[in-house]
């Protein structure tokens, strides 16, 4: 079904780029060291990224990579893409998380209040398998 007509602007959130990365990417390491602040400041610590993209262009990922080594002393640890055996995040939960928002969510994309709410909803429901809920 399409909800757009033509010459309609649609808004595409790209904000998960190389100047966003390197912008927010000091503010990260802050805010892991904050988080494990029982370690020595020196001591190395470790973050896991996955390879699934958005993460900044080749020379913006080796310009914050090292950044958080220098300076925060985070050792990044990037995943083997596209590898079930070595990816320690389970995308599938979220995919099934972002299935069950889009529909509860539908057509309210420009309101954050109401898109932070239906995740809340969803995730505390379990309302992660469509076949499990008549609302859908």
């Amino acid at each position: 079904m399409r909800t757009t007509k033509k010459g309609d602007e649609v808004e595409e959130d790209v904000s998960c780029n190389s100047a966003y990365m390197m912008g927010a990417i000091d503010c990260v390491g802050v805010v892991i060291r904050k988080s494990y602040h029982w370690m020595s400041s020196t001591q190395s610590c470790y973050l896991i990224m996955d390879n699934a993209g958005g993460h900044g262009s080749k020379e913006a990922i080796t310009n914050y990579v090292a950044l958080l080594l220098n300076k925060h002393y985070i050792i990044v640890i990037f995943q083997t893409p596209r590898s079930s055996y070595t990816n320690i995040l389970n995308l599938g939960l979220w995919m099934c998380l972002q299935s069950a928002v889009e529909l509860q969510h539908y057509l309210q994309r420009c309101n954050t209040s109401a898109l932070c709410n239906t995740v809340y909803s969803t995730w505390n429901k379990g309302n992660l398998d469509r076949s499990q809920d008549d609302n859908f």
